[in-house]
């Protein structure tokens, strides 16, 4: 993970095991239900830290079946993993909670506080996907990139150490498997504090198995990357990510074919997206003949994929601002080998760098209507006059609005 002077408030709750919890619990010594004490106060002992905190998770859990105090910070009528968060807050100086006696007469009327699932009570992260193949289609690496462009502080909070995670599900929509799923994880309660400007990237790796190691057949996955931070709620933890199609092509067909070929496919062949949608490009370059070719490069540069707009106009290009290193070089095709090289568009122009955080900079999103991708081997020509490919793929989409 590499992350650019991200500022870390953590209010670290290790409990270790239930035998501590409990031990705790009984060492601090629970008052009478009955006792009047400050909402958050869940062991009503006078004081609202990481001991009430840690219990409100618990009675979430089901681990506890109620505690001594009133619990419902925020007064929306459910005790949930979120007020466990506020009172975090509290504790660490970040949310100045009015955390005061649970009125005793008339219906009460609740105070209701910011919470960071609240629309409008925070700024969201940006995020950005990218996707690069590993050697010999073995898998492919996900990097995704959060920043905070609001002009003020964003916080989010974690129950344990895991930050982030990358789940893939097969067409049918069925988990196939997910990054850190083989990961113990200690009960932790943690906030970020991410200042103006700060980002982050996480990294994953897919080598195209399932949970149990086995190799998945071709076909199109979808692949979720996302902040598990928020609400600390496992069930909405996907509020703040993104989601590709990664497709795994079969051997190629080929009947009616001969020597070298091209295929182009678009997020698993469809032909509309949604403005602002992830598009992913997949070329497969492969040999129909019955002898090995080869082709010859200048660079390292040996595929590239362009985007055109409906006057042919060349609107954004993979390689733009890449720099390949300058050699002779060469690559064979023996009899039914196939090369996958992929990338992800994200419907903007071609006025980005490449490098967070610049790269939040970047192009404009493009606007509806009709856009050709292509995908090509660059060994006869270049992205400025890809009508001289002589091995090259298409593909028409529209964008609605």
């Amino acid at each position: 993970m590499t992350q650019s002077s991200l500022q870390t408030r953590a209010a670290r709750l290790m409990a270790g095991a239930l035998a501590a919890f409990a031990i705790a619990w009984v060492a601090l010594g629970l008052a009478s239900a009955g006792e009047t004490a400050a909402v958050g106060d869940a062991n009503c002992d006078g004081r609202i830290d990481s001991v009430d905190a840690l219990l409100v998770l618990q009675l979430h859990a089901g681990l506890i079946n109620e505690v001594c105090g009133d619990v419902d910070v925020n007064g929306d009528g459910t005790v949930n993993s979120v007020d466990a968060l506020l009172i975090i807050q509290f504790r660490v100086d970040i949310l100045p909670l009015p955390l005061t006696p649970t009125p005793t007469d008339g219906p009460p009327e609740p105070t209701r506080q910011p919470t960071p699932e609240a629309p409008g009570e925070r700024g969201d992260l940006t995020t950005y996907l990218m996707m690069s193949d590993l050697p010999n289609n073995e898998g492919i690496t996900i990097s995704l990139t959060l920043a905070n462009k609001n002009p003020g502080p964003v916080t989010r909070g974690y129950m344990d150490g895991q930050d982030y995670d990358v789940v893939v599900r097969d067409g049918e929509g069925e988990y196939v498997w997910n990054y850190w799923h083989d990961t113990p994880w200690t009960l932790a309660t943690e906030l970020q504090v991410w200042e103006p400007g700060e980002w982050v990237t996480y990294q994953a790796t897919w080598r195209f198995e399932d949970k149990d190691g086995n190799r998945v057949e071709p076909g199109t996955y979808e692949l979720e990357a996302f902040d598990v931070g928020c609400t600390m709620d496992p069930a909405r933890q996907c509020d703040l990510g993104e989601v590709i199609a990664v497709d795994i092509p079969p051997p190629p067909d080929c009947t009616g074919k001969d020597g070298l070929g091209a295929d182009l496919i678009v997020s698993g062949g469809r032909e509309t997206f949604s403005s602002g949608e992830n598009v992913s490009l997949t070329l497969v370059l492969f040999n129909c003949g019955d002898t090995s070719m080869t082709r010859g490069y200048s660079s390292s540069h040996m595929y590239d994929f362009v985007i055109q707009d409906e006057a042919g106009q060349v609107i954004w290009h993979w390689s733009n601002g890449m720099v390949f290193a300058q050699l002779l070089t060469g690559r064979t095709f023996e009899p039914g080998e196939k090369f996958v090289h992929r990338t992800i568009w994200r419907q903007d122009t071609d006025d980005r760098p490449l490098l967070a955080p610049e790269l939040f900079n970047g192009g404009e999103l493009v606007a509806p209507g009709t856009y050709q991708m292509s995908g090509f081997d660059v060994s006869t020509c270049r992205f400025q006059e890809i009508s001289n490919c002589d091995l090259i793929a298409s593909q028409t989409i529209e964008i609605l609005p």
